[in-house]
């Protein structure tokens, strides 16, 4: 006989993704061997709701999994501050900006989380690959199969280890 569950099924999608979110970074990173220069540094674009789950996943897994975030990034400042404030009490160092692309042209960010509205997904994906910055973008990433191919192609082009 069935039994009735409390969790729904956003609840259980959501956990299951940060669970293999945390299990393949996890596995990447004992994949190789671990120097101080050899840490995963991540920008995060999109300082509200959904940007804010990631962070503190990213937050919670940093220790463990070698990474540190490195750039907040939102149009609204107070919102892109809040999140700088967020790295800087777990224990790390953030810089907060305005603008993505000073975190997409930084050297010192490896990949980053886009977490803006839908309509903005495509383009910094694009503008990512762009600055050869390996990218985590929400579902949905483009409006269309056109612009999925654009991404695609872009990728394969850009010559990054997928």
């Amino acid at each position: 006989m069935p039994t009735e569950s409390n969790i729904s099924r956003r609840g259980f999608l959501s956990t299951g993704a940060v669970a293999a979110g945390a299990a393949a970074l996890s596995a990447k990173s004992y994949a190789r061997t671990i120097g101080a220069g050899d840490r995963l540094r991540v920008g995060v674009i999109g300082c509200g709701g959904m940007g804010g789950s990631h962070l503190g996943t990213l937050i919670a897994i940093s220790d463990e999994d070698n990474l540190d975030v490195v750039m907040t990034c939102d149009v609204n400042p107070e919102r892109a501050n809040a999140f700088r404030d967020r790295v800087s009490e777990s224990g790390g160092t953030a810089v907060a900006t305005t603008r993505y692309e000073e975190v997409l042209s930084n050297p010192d960010v490896d990949c980053v989380v886009i977490a803006v509205p839908e309509h903005g997904h495509h383009y910094l994906a694009m503008a990512a690959l762009d600055a050869r910055n390996h990218f985590y973008c929400e579902k949905p990433m483009c409006y269309d199969i056109r612009e999925a191919k654009e991404v695609v192609k872009k990728a394969a082009d850009s010559g990054l280890k997928l």
